[in-house]
């Protein structure tokens, strides 16, 4: 091998799996060449490669004292990250993995000796490989057209559950086209996304995670879970270990709701109908800005004094105390979250 591990790990890392596995399949089928190789060792090197896609972009890699100190390519998504790209994966790829250009650093000292040799052995192909490079060629552009076909498929419902016992709104969601799939792990989900890996749930949802991969309609909730994702992440990345909750300062299976947090739920969904679960069960909750009609009863207690009693049938909750309150109120089996007013539940007479 011609290439230090860690610094194919860092690289590959920063490509994610996608890049990896399409650099992988350019590798396999010919269409990376090494144009230009400056060798030293394992930690000192730079090479200049060709990558045969839809066009042909150029690539450059340079290593320093085990360092990555530039790496360039042509393509569009290299000068929209400014990362490794699976064009310049593929070139180090090929000339980590292939056994000729060993063979010629082995060989050949002089580096004018070896770009020869390289430009010499470019001009020849073997039918063979022709042949494998078309059939691959026509499996990535299936698969390509494939991921293509889901964009814009996947859906998202979100689901607000009401823990009684720590008086504690959490949020989780699902994810699917036809069958909906709970993401178990919003840190995973988060990795999954920065990496557009490409990920099966259960035996009916595989797609490749990409924005586009989401209908247009939940690209708002999208944010919204990426955003906390990632929050949850750097958390628990960095927090002191002796206060962590079974090795995890926060929950990564669901979104802990804080008064911020129901402020974005609530002009997220304004209006909007989600499903909501507490201890009475499985219910749907819409989400609305006003007062609630709300019965209250009078009982006199004294001569000088009455009390207001809510009706009996009436069962609203505060979730979070300030100046405006949210409060989730049910009544004949229909659940929704009011933003209102404080209010007073007594009234003494004088």
């Amino acid at each position: 091998m011609l290439v230090n591990e860690k610094i194919k790990e860092e690289l590959y890392e920063n490509a994610g799996d996608i890049r990896v596995q399409k650099a992988r399949l350019y590798a396999k089928t010919g269409k990376v060449e090494i144009a230009k190789i400056n060798y030293t060792n394992k930690d000192n090197f730079e090479i200049t490669g060709k990558v045969t896609g839809q066009e042909i972009y150029r690539t450059n890699v340079t290593v320093e004292s085990g360092e990555i100190s530039d790496i360039t390519c042509e393509c569009q998504d290299y000068r929209q990250r400014y990362a490794a790209c699976k064009h310049i994966i593929a070139t180090i790829m090929e000339f980590d993995e292939n056994q000729k250009y060993e063979n010629m650093l082995l060989k050949d000292k002089s580096t004018l000796d070896i770009n020869k040799k390289i430009r010499a052995n470019a001009k020849y192909r073997s039918f063979t490989q022709i042949v494998n490079e078309l059939y691959e060629e026509e499996m990535h552009e299936a698969e390509e057209k494939k991921a293509e076909e889901s964009n814009g498929k996947i859906k998202i419902e979100p689901r607000l559950i009401y823990d009684k016992y720590y008086s504690l709104l959490k949020m989780d969601f699902k994810i699917g086209d036809k069958r909906m799939y709970k993401i178990k792990n919003l840190v995973e989900f988060f990795e999954r996304m920065q990496k557009a890996e490409k990920f099966k749930y259960g035996n009916n949802l595989e797609f490749i995670h990409t924005k586009e991969a989401f209908a247009e309609e939940d690209q708002t909730i999208l944010d919204f879970i990426l955003k906390h994702a990632e929050t949850i992440n750097f958390v628990n990345s960095n927090s002191n270990s002796n206060y962590r909750y079974y090795g995890k300062a926060l929950d990564e299976t669901c979104i802990s709701v804080s008064q911020t947090t129901l402020d974005e739920i609530f002009e997220l969904f304004k209006n909007k109908e989600i499903d909501f679960k507490s201890d009475a069960g499985e219910s749907t909750i819409k989400i609305i800005e006003e007062d609630p009609k709300l019965y209250f009863q009078v009982k006199k207690i004294s001569d000088e004094e009455y009390k207001i009693i809510l009706n009996n049938n009436i069962n609203l909750t505060r979730c979070h105390e300030k100046e405006n309150d949210y409060y989730i109120f049910k009544y004949k089996h229909i659940a929704t979250i009011f933003f209102m007013f404080n209010y007073t539940r007594n009234y003494n007479r004088r």
